[in-house]
């Protein structure tokens, strides 16, 4: 699981530089998502601390009731290819599927090719939807990839 810096350079690496450190923005997003629908999952031992990923109701216009968003997953840079992503993803699209949502979708930076790889290898595909968002005023696209849930999903053992 790459993080963004890379992919926003040279234009919006600075930016995204000045956002607070890992803990803080996990911090930051569980204080504003406490009193909504998100769900947010850490990995276990021993990849404590690692990561930790967010997911709830698809926030997309096109969204049908039963679809699922990952909003947010990340990894300790150090923990990169160590399988704390995929154990994460896992857990995550496994809940998901536990709480009846039928698909996930997320968003991806367009050129971030090591994190599409890492989704399409989780059985995530692109949908065809593309935007950008904004990070210190430069535009930064990014593509829909979706993929269904299933009730063995959902039957998986749990990480916790």
């Amino acid at each position: 699981m790459p993080s963004y810096l890379g992919n926003l350079r040279p234009r919006g690496g600075a930016a995204y530089r000045a956002q607070p450190p890992f803990r803080q923005r996990r911090a930051l997003w569980l204080t504003r998502h406490r009193k909504d629908s998100s769900r947010n999952v850490s990995p276990p031992s021993p990849h404590s601390r690692a990561g930790w990923g967010c997911y709830g109701p698809g926030r997309d216009a096109d969204a049908a009731a039963g679809s699922a968003e990952l909003y947010a997953l990340y990894v300790l840079p150090e923990r990169l290819s160590t399988g704390t992503g995929r154990a994460l993803l896992d857990e995550l699209t496994a809940r998901a599927a536990g709480a009846g949502y039928q698909d996930m979708r997320l968003w991806v930076l367009a050129g971030n090719e090591r994190a599409r790889r890492f989704y399409a290898k989780a059985g995530f595909a692109p949908d065809g939807a593309a935007e950008a968002f904004e990070v210190g005023g430069v535009s930064v696209p990014e593509v829909r990839y979706a993929r269904r849930l299933s009730a063995s999903v959902a039957a998986a053992p749990s990480l916790g």
